[in-house]
């Protein structure tokens, strides 16, 4: 019971923040003369950084066996939001592109349903209510668009930053007192490479995951 309570508290939190970020960035994208990036990070970005650091319990949800996830698979995906848009805070100059824009509206969107599926989710009887077969076709559909188009906006914002982690930007040279030598170019060239790799396991995975659920919810729906 308690355990329930405490997941329904966090999934409402973190829809109701996520939903206000989403908001915000739709409201400030109608601000004329500014760049869409600017806008909708000065109207969404402190409520996106509080609640993306917030998702890394997700992880601890997974150790502790309060959800059915992979703690691995919850961290990586923290991981990399969590590096994206520490750039994002840390390069004024990717807030004004229209990649940083992308991000916050995907990333807020997709949570908005998750988070509401998974608050109803902890409200269910044995038989679920219309409210949640609907939820679940949206946290199953809307990924299809979200998830590539949030993606291809986390590359461009990566790539750009490349030319500044050339000139030394977050790179270590030797010597330091850490002993440890890090050229952070090579790095997200890395992280760039293993991206479409990495993008299609979870999207394949989700795909098959849609599979598997939405004929049982559609079933609900109609009984």
């Amino acid at each position: 019971m308690r355990r329930n309570a405490y997941l329904a508290a966090y999934n409402a939190v973190q829809a109701t923040g996520w939903l206000t970020a989403f908001v915000l960035a739709l409201l400030a994208l109608g601000k004329p003369g500014e760049p869409a990036g600017a806008s909708v990070f000065a109207a969404s970005g402190l409520l996106v950084t509080v609640f993306q650091a917030a998702a890394l319990l997700e992880t601890g949800h997974s150790l502790l066996g309060l959800v059915k996830s992979s703690p691995l698979n919850n961290l990586l995906f923290w991981l990399g939001r969590s590096h994206c848009w520490l750039l994002v805070l840390l390069r004024p100059e990717l807030r004004v592109t229209p990649a940083t824009a992308v991000v916050v509206l995907a990333w807020s969107l997709a949570d908005v349903v998750r988070f509401s599926w998974a608050f109803s989710g902890c409200l269910q009887s044995e038989r679920p209510s219309a409210l949640h077969a609907a939820l679940t076709w949206l946290r199953y559909t809307l990924f299809l668009p979200l998830f590539p188009c949030g993606l291809v906006a986390e590359v461009l914002l990566m790539r750009a930053v490349i030319p500044a982690a050339k000139g030394g930007f977050l790179s270590l040279k030797l010597p330091n007192a850490a002993n440890v030598a890090l050229r952070y170019d090579l790095f997200l060239t890395a992280v760039l490479t293993v991206y479409p790799p990495l993008f299609w396991k979870l999207f394949t995975g989700l795909i098959r995951q849609r599979s598997r659920k939405l004929p049982h919810s559609v079933k609900q729906k109609g009984a």
